[in-house]
């Protein structure tokens, strides 16, 4: 989410991925948990590109067209259709989350990454993370405190690095929960793991 949304990742990201592992009302519920007064854009953002998807995939078009083509080329060669749909929409879809560069971060990002102290703090973080078998909200605290010392980077200087670094966003969830989130996710049971923050 955060590479795919400028503003507001978390809220937008949550909102799409409970209508896509459910329905439209789900994305919804799950927006009203985390923004329940409505203070993102992300309600009239969701609005809008739903105005383009529901006709088409969201229950509409190609949902009511799928049991006519099954019906009428077989289960096959409807397989076979979306599989190739999926090979030509997969890649550009999942090089956004894989292919990381600088370049495509935000302004702002970019900015804080080229700072002598964004350089010092993520060289560091990377370095001290690589020396921990778990991580947490409690172990970030205390890696960050080694880094302050270390590179005498404080307050903004050593925070957002950090920030950029793990979510590659300046603003966003607070790390605490963010963290939290990602380091479960990591040790539940998936097909394809999810890889945690270290």
């Amino acid at each position: 989410a955060p590479r795919m949304f400028k503003k507001f990742w978390f809220e937008r990201g949550i909102t799409e991925f409970g209508m896509q592992t459910g329905v439209t009302a789900i994305g919804l519920l799950l927006l009203r948990v985390v923004d329940p007064l409505y203070k993102t854009d992300t309600a009239r953002a969701f609005g809008f590109k739903q105005m383009i998807y529901e006709p088409f995939l969201g229950g509409g078009f190609i949902t009511a067209f799928a049991p006519m083509l099954v019906t009428k080329l077989g289960v096959w060669q409807s397989i076979g259709i979306s599989f190739t749909i999926m090979l030509i929409f997969f890649p550009a879809a999942f090089s956004m989350l894989f292919d990381f560069s600088i370049d495509k971060m935000g302004a702002e990002e970019k900015e804080i990454l080229q700072t002598e102290c964004g350089r010092k703090v993520t060289l560091t973080l990377g370095e001290r993370l690589l020396d921990e078998a778990e991580f947490s909200y409690d172990v970030l605290a205390r890696i960050s405190g080694d880094i302050k010392t270390e590179t005498g980077c404080k307050g903004k200087d050593l925070f957002h690095p950090i920030r950029v670094a793990l979510t590659g966003k300046v603003s966003g969830l607070a790390l605490d929960k963010f963290i939290l989130l990602v380091e479960s996710g990591a040790g539940l049971d998936f097909p394809t793991p999810l890889k945690n923050c270290s």
